[in-house]
């Protein structure tokens, strides 16, 4: 089992939400020049979101017969870090001044072992859940007052960086307890 402290965990946390943040900041020039409507950002993310899911099975199996390679946790970081990204810039839009800050928070409360080993399918299932979540909530029917909404693109965000911490790590099948 990876014996990192809590502190060790939320720095781990903070340093690659800021990867995150950098990855936002990058895009955002083309991101204003071309604004997306609400039903792009879902197909994006579902887009991103597949690809990660993909990539984290693939990188498991890999792992699984040794053959891993460097670059395919990479990739697999990379997917993580644009899902992430692409969160951060859907609450910027609703927050332009504390869009980081809630996500530095709602990550701090949630951490728990979603940045360890986590059994592929539960790691892909979290994923695809908190998508179809966001979606759900993305209709003016479900979500009037436009509250629920960042709550969930927080909670994905949350999910992409403890994914791209646990492929940094290696920690493609569950830990042994």
């Amino acid at each position: 089992m990876t014996t990192l402290t809590m502190e060790q965990r939320r720095a781990d946390f903070e340093a690659m939400l800021k990867r995150a943040e950098r990855v936002r900041a990058a895009g955002q020039k083309r991101r204003e020049m071309c604004p997306e409507a609400d039903g792009l950002v879902l197909a994006r993310l579902t887009e991103e979101i597949s690809d990660l899911c993909y990539g984290w099975h693939e990188a498991a199996h890999r792992a699984s017969l040794g053959t891993l390679a460097p670059y395919t946790v990479g990739q697999v970081t990379k997917s993580a870090l644009h899902v992430a990204a692409h969160c951060l810039a859907a609450l910027r839009d609703r927050d332009p001044d504390g869009y980081l800050e809630s996500a530095r928070r709602e990550g701090y409360l949630s951490l728990r072992s979603r940045d360890m080993g986590m059994a592929p399918s539960v790691r892909i299932g979290r994923l695809i859940t908190y998508l179809g979540d966001l979606a759900a909530c993305s209709t003016d029917s479900y979500d009037p007052n436009g509250e629920i909404a960042p709550h969930r693109f927080r909670a994905l965000t949350v999910e992409a960086v403890c994914a791209a911490l646990a492929a940094e790590r290696g920690l493609w099948q569950e830990e042994e307890s």
